[in-house]
């Protein structure tokens, strides 16, 4: 939510242009976009990153569980989990 919004603003985040924002909730994929993006299914994304890629964890509430999810996918690629101050 608001973690990922302001880290999109405010750091290299903005200017990339191989970012996917994938969140579980089916509630935000089928009514929200940021910056012209769609938000995708973790089930669409995840199997098919390679080794070489990187996810970002924001949620830091749910950042355990969401971690386990996506290693039970199989990715096995860099996670990154923010921590709050």
């Amino acid at each position: 939510g608001k973690e990922l919004f302001y880290l999109y603003s405010n750091s290299l985040l903005g200017v990339r242009d191989d970012i996917i924002l994938v969140d579980s909730n089916r509630v935000k994929r089928d009514n929200f976009r940021y910056k012209g993006m769609d938000i995708q299914s973790p089930d669409d994304v995840i199997p098919s990153l390679g080794k070489d890629s990187s996810v970002l964890i924001t949620a830091f509430a749910h950042s355990d569980s969401i971690e386990r999810n996506i290693k039970s996918m199989g990715f096995t690629g860099t996670i990154v989990r923010l921590i709050p101050a």
